[in-house]
């Protein structure tokens, strides 16, 4: 494990990780300093708790909706294979 420094809304953290882990966390921790600084932007002077709410918020519903499309096509994929597999199999009958 190693200790990498992030900054966010101007802060440091600290955080703990494998040192594999290192660069996406970076991405991860610019990402949604990204998110914050755009929601700042848009919704004027409120609040760090609401802003870091809203960033949730929005990350989730990203992270939701990439979520489904994959599973949808996931299962597209599945129904595709199924029906070669089920072709293959009659056509090795006959």
């Amino acid at each position: 494990m190693q200790t990498v420094t992030i900054v966010i809304m101007d802060k440091e953290y600290r955080i703990q990780c494998q040192e594999d882990e290192e660069a996406q966390l970076k991405q991860a921790a610019e990402y949604l300093n990204n998110k914050i600084t755009e929601i700042k932007k848009s919704l004027g002077g409120i609040g760090t708790e609401r802003i870091a709410i809203m960033a949730a918020i929005n990350l989730c519903y990203e992270y939701l909706s990439i979520n489904n499309k994959v599973e949808k096509q996931n299962r597209e994929i599945k129904f595709k294979v199924d029906n070669l597999l089920q072709k293959v199999t009659s056509s090795l009958v006959l």
